[in-house]
């Protein structure tokens, strides 16, 4: 057995071939000693690795002369190449990138037609190794891919510090080592023709794989005349499964690649020698030349010898690093035609009123045109319906399909869409068909109005209303120390509230607004600043859902100053009634919703308190044309304050009445004009400011409209 090369200028983590910058006569070299010297010295522990590494390689040759248990297996491995470039001509070609791989299945099976260049006392030595290569057909997502990524970068060349190998640095992300061979084509600082990264003893998985310059991949297209055979590759795939180089880096004939049917070498050989070139005593045959370990031309190298295939095998036996690569399914068959759910965007958590739709995002998951393809949709296991897809996908591209869903029962259900028949065909892979959806199915029934809460009742919250009081600390109270009508109200304690940020809500029981068209919500609020310090502001919101709060729409928002009722006050504000003021919202954009919930939301700034009372639903109207054409009525001022002038349009001669109502449906005032002219004056200076309706009859003809006192 010949002594292995010396640990300082070898190692598994990463073995860096280069070419000096080329002439005709260019050659290949390594600068391994320098590499490994840093290495040695930021790793102290790295010296006993790569010395246990070389006893088990010993151990393994000991055992296995190159017809190992596991020969005759051929073992498949995946393989992603990362195109960097920073130029148009770097980015190599898919034909280019296919060509590499063809040499490396000719040169790992012995497949290779320059055999013949091979001297006649090798050639008994020659090796297959039976390690085969694919470009990948599915990336780590288990989606379709052509092994093949692409990547632009502002990166004029790559050194050795493995930046290639991230994104992060102007290169591309490994994919995971235990399923894919990474290789990386790009543009290498310095001639360097490629260098190899190992996980062995302490390699870093995240730079694991081989990289080569554009230049040297493959055996077509934009490559070197000299090192255009793709041999670089098959060199630096050696180095990833172990193998070193076949002379001693030391430059004597003591040490060398530790492996018996490679002769001692004095020193690597450049060019094309002529057989026999005899070094260290290794006559007759001499060096071994043409072994891709060595540093030949591409043209010159043509074989891998039977115990370097023993060495490049054992990674794959029990405890070898590449082991793993052997179940990756990389390399698995593209399926051609693979329709398949990809997710259920709808419904999410509820179904409101039984009533919604499913709206699922069908994916190709194959590598043809999806052209067609039929969804089934199931609820609680029973067939809902089927859906007919056409349209145009290419591999992964998505399509939102949306079926409509009624008559779903209250409760728990789940909800499950299938794909079948992609393009007419029978699905090969059914593990992606369907996806599925829990939900729950609420009823969409509120309370009939009108609807009145003031707070006057011994329960609180009210009935069916819901308090969201995230820090369990101060939120939405009940109080007597103020009210506008009764005896209580509900506010927050801004003033002992420390908190600033923090959200409190309450939402009012679901609301059927179906027999007002045009409804609104009307409220008393009393809030004040705290003493001089206008910085701070609380923020009073009302949000209204009309799907069971599955989404809301905020349509009303005040805070600071436009907030408040009255002028800071130093200490905790507790309203009078003269201190409180209606605030109504429009809700317009939910007529003939029959469930609405409205949400009260109070984000707290540390101010001062803030009460709510007389939540009220109730039916507004617009001011404009009257039922019949040509006819208008005006309301002026209005907002008004002592009087409002109301002015008749189109009107007829005959008497109007009208009447004042509150937001409570209360009349407050009332009368009759036994003429109708132009314009006529009401009084409203003994009214309480708020909300008012305003309703006027003449013969065929009424009116309703909103007035606001302030």
């Amino acid at each position: 057995m010949k002594n292995f090369t010396s640990l300082s200028v070898f190692i598994t983590g990463l073995i860096a071939c280069f070419l000096i910058p080329h002439t005709v006569f260019a050659q290949r070299h390594c600068h391994t000693q320098e590499y490994i010297g840093l290495q040695l010295a930021k790793d102290p522990g790295l010296a006993a690795r790569m010395a246990e590494q070389q006893r088990q390689i010993a151990e393994y040759l000991a055992h296995h002369d190159g017809s190992s248990r596991f020969t005759d297996t051929v073992f498949t491995i995946p393989v992603v190449v990362h195109v960097v470039y920073n130029t148009p001509d770097q980015n190599i070609s898919d034909a280019q990138v296919l060509s590499q791989i063809d040499v490396l299945n000719e040169d790992f099976r012995k497949l290779n037609a320059d055999t013949t260049v091979t001297p006649g006392p090798f050639k008994s030595l020659a090796g297959d190794i039976k390690i085969e290569f694919c470009l990948a057909n599915f990336d780590p997502q288990g989606l379709p891919t052509t092994g093949i990524t692409r990547t632009q970068t502002t990166n004029t060349e790559f050194a050795l510090d493995n930046s290639v190998k991230f994104t992060a640095q102007g290169g591309h992300d490994a994919w995971p080592y235990q399923q894919y061979l990474n290789m990386w084509s790009c543009p290498l600082t310095g001639g360097i023709l490629g260098y190899s990264s190992g996980i062995g003893f302490g390699g870093d998985p995240a730079v694991d794989g081989v990289v080569m310059g554009y230049q040297y991949f493959g055996r077509v297209g934009n490559v070197d005349p000299q090192f255009g055979l793709g041999r670089t590759a098959t060199h630096e795939i050696g180095h990833w499964l172990g193998l070193r180089h076949i002379w001693s880096d030391d430059n004597d004939c003591a040490t060398d690649d530790g492996i018996s049917d490679t002769p001692p070498h004095l020193e690597a050989n450049f060019g094309c020698k002529t057989f026999p070139y005899i070094s260290c005593n290794n006559g007759p045959n001499g060096d071994m030349f043409v072994n891709y370990m060595d540093y030949s031309d591409d043209a010159c190298l043509t074989m891998f010898t039977k115990k370097q295939s023993a060495v490049m095998r054992s990674k794959f036996d029990v405890g070898g690093e590449r082991r793993s690569l052997l179940t990756s399914g990389g390399c698995i068959n593209p399926l051609f035609n693979d329709a398949g759910i990809d997710t259920l965007l709808s419904p999410g958590g509820i179904l409101c009123g039984g009533t919604g739709e499913i709206k699922a995002v069908l994916k190709n998951y194959g590598k043809n045109f999806l052209t067609s393809a039929i969804i089934k949709f199931y609820l609680d296991g029973t067939l809902l319906g089927s859906y007919t897809w056409t349209g145009s996908l290419d591999s992964n591209e998505t399509a939102i399909i949306i079926y409509p869903v009624t008559g779903v029962t209250p409760g728990p259900h789940v909800i499950e869409a299938v794909t079948a028949s992609p393009n007419s065909s029978n699905d090969p892979d059914q593990g992606n068909n369907g996806a599925d959806v829990t939900f729950q199915s609420l009823e969409h029934d509120g309370l009939p109005i009108p609807y009145a809460e003031s707070f006057e009742g011994a329960n609180y919250p009210p009935v069916d209303w819901t308090l969201l009081n995230p820090d369990n600390n101060i939120g939405w109270q009940k109080t007597t120390a103020a009210s506008y009508t009764g005896a209580g109200s509900v506010f927050m304690d801004n003033f002992n509230y420390s908190a600033v940020g923090q959200v409190d809500e309450f939402v009012v029981t679901d609301l059927d607004i179906t027999p007002f068209p045009h409804a609104g919500l009307a409220f008393r609020l009393a809030y004040a600043q705290f003493g001089t310090n206008t910085g701070f502001a609380d923020t009073l919101e009302v949000w209204v859902s009309g799907d069971c709060g599955i989404t809301y729409k905020r349509l009303y928002k005040k805070y600071g100053a436009a907030l408040a009722t009255v002028a800071p006050v130093a200490g905790p504000f507790v309203p009078n009634k003269s201190q409180w003021r209606e605030e109504w919202v429009d809700l317009i954009d939910f007529a003939g919703n029959n469930g609405i919930k409205i949400k009260f939301r109070h984000t707290t700034n540390y101010e001062n308190n803030l009460y709510i009372d007389d939540i009220n639903i109730v039916q507004l109207f617009t001011l404009g044309a009257d039922p019949v054409e040509g006819t208008r009525v005006s309301l002026v001022p209005n907002p008004a304050r002592d009087h409002v002038q109301i002015t008749l349009e189109g009107w007829s001669a005959a008497a109007v009445s009208y009447q004042i109502l509150d937001v409570s449906g209360r009349e407050v005032a009332q009368g009759v004009w036994s003429q109708a002219a132009a314009s006529h004056e009401i009084s409203t200076a003994a009214l309480p400011r708020g909300l008012y309706l305003v309703r006027l009859s003449q013969e065929n003809r009424s009116f309703q409209g909103k007035l606001m006192l302030e």
